[in-house]
């Protein structure tokens, strides 16, 4: 039961309620205090409907909040899985640059003895 239901339920109780004062203390339907209550009970319903529309809002807010935190959570997921492959890769490209080195160190020597005894 939301919050802005027991509102409701408070209302009704409270315009049943001045219903049997004004019976139980004899009070005439048009009395100051009849009048004063009466307000008071419009007052308090329009409470309850502004109360039961902001519960609407809150709740349609909370539901989207949810899903974007769950949108944000397999964005952070996904995110995660990137850096890991990001990191592989790498990895991966510093091995092959380390390779690529050693080839280019051989094959620079290569040249030089090529060239050297290419030369006798």
């Amino acid at each position: 039961m939301a919050l802005s239901d027991i509102f409701v339920i408070l209302a009704d109780i409270n315009s049943s309620l001045m219903d049997k004062i004004v019976i139980l203390i004899d009070i005439p339907a048009n009395s100051p205090f009849t009048r004063e209550f009466g307000r008071f009970t419009r007052e308090f319903e329009e409470f309850t409907c502004e109360f039961r529309r902001f519960t609407r809002k809150f709740e349609q807010f909370t539901r989207e909040f949810g899903r974007f935190t769950r949108e944000f959570g397999r964005f952070t997921r996904e995110f995660e899985q990137f850096t890991r492959e990001f990191g592989r890769f790498t990895r991966k490209f510093e091995q092959f640059t380390r390779e690529f080195g050693r080839f280019t160190r051989e094959f620079g020597r290569f040249t030089r003895e090529f060239a050297h005894y290419s030369r006798e």
